[in-house]
């Protein structure tokens, strides 16, 4: 499942075929949340809200789609194009936002 690619500086990158475009990263999510629906997205970010006391708006379902939108009008990964959007329209600071951009392609691929 994984690609190998060597980046300019020679150290070697692994990337997830998924999460390597934006574009297919944004319809990939896309339809894991079409699967679940709203309100049981809604519901698991209200749940994951409370175990942390962290309000996540950005992740209830009408930002995660404007987000999406933005990711598809994007190249490269979906990792970095998520980071972008947080901190453009969410803003989240750069390292912040790296890691939740990590945390959320882990959780939903």
């Amino acid at each position: 499942m994984l690609n190998v690619s060597e980046s300019q500086s020679g150290t070697i990158q692994t990337f997830g075929k998924v999460t390597y475009t934006a574009k297919a990263g944004a319809k990939a999510i896309k339809a894991v949340m079409k699967k679940v629906g709203k309100k049981a997205w809604d519901k698991m970010i209200k749940k994951i809200e409370s175990l942390t006391a962290t309000q996540l708006v950005i992740f209830h379902w009408g930002s995660i789609n404007k987000a999406l939108n933005f990711l598809a009008d994007s190249g490269g990964k979906i990792e970095e194009a998520l980071t972008k959007f947080l901190v453009k329209k969410g803003g989240f600071n750069k390292t912040v936002a790296k890691y939740i951009s990590k945390a959320f392609v882990l959780i939903v691929f």
